[in-house]
Formats: structure tokens, sequence, C-alpha cells
């Protein structure tokens, strides 16, 4: 934008019929951080690098430079390399989880007449 009012103001500077006349009316916006975004920006491409932290399937970290800006890759565990007891643990975790089932008993003594002197006139 800066380009194009800078190419205006040279044309008016240089005499052009076209804008002899004229003034140039920009209309400059100034962000500032109330300036926000709702959701992630939908691109394919993005033009530079972001920090990401890479976790290595034993645990440790890396920082890295990422095409994507994401804050934390974790890479998978490979299962056949696990012992028998670190299999059992990771494949009990991968299972779905049972749901409980929560049954109510609903006691039903209430008797109105215990309460029937609150609404009765004296």
């Amino acid at each position: 934008m800066a380009a194009s009012v800078n190419h205006l103001i040279s044309l008016q500077r240089q005499g052009s019929r076209l804008l002899k006349n004229q003034s140039v009316a920009v209309n400059l916006v100034c962000f500032n951080s109330n300036r926000t975004s709702i959701t992630r920006i939908r691109r394919l491409i993005y033009t530079r690098m972001y920090q990401t932290l890479m976790v290595l399937p034993d645990g440790s970290t890396i920082r890295m430079r990422y095409n994507v800006p994401q804050q934390i890759i974790k890479l998978p565990i490979d299962v056949s390399q696990l012992s028998e007891e670190e299999k059992r643990r990771h494949t009990e975790a991968h299972k779905p989880k049972q749901q409980v089932v929560i049954e109510e008993d609903i006691l039903d003594d209430f008797n109105i007449n215990e309460y029937s002197h609150l609404w009765k006139k004296k």
C-alpha cells in the first residue's frame, strides 16, 4: 500500500495531467493488540518457520524449526521394540474405557401427611 501511495505522490510531483488538481487521500489503518484471530489461519504453505517442541518416543525433547505453527509434535511409539510389560501397559492405555453405570435407588417413602401442618391455617 505504501508503494502505491509513493507512486501516486511521485506522479503528482511530476505534474501529471491526471493528478494535477486532485489531492491524494490515504486511509491508514493502525492495528493494535485488540485485533485477534478466532481460529487458525487456513494456509497450505506458511511463509516462515516456527519454533516447535518435538517429543521423541523415549521422552526426550528437541526444539526445532517447523513450517506449520504447532507447539508440540509427539512422535509415535514403535510397539515392536517394547518389552512385554511395556506392551501390556501401552495396549491397556489405548483400550476404550468401560463406562460406569450408576444405578440410583430412589426411596419412595414420602408421606405428604407429615408436612400437612405447614399449609393448614390455624
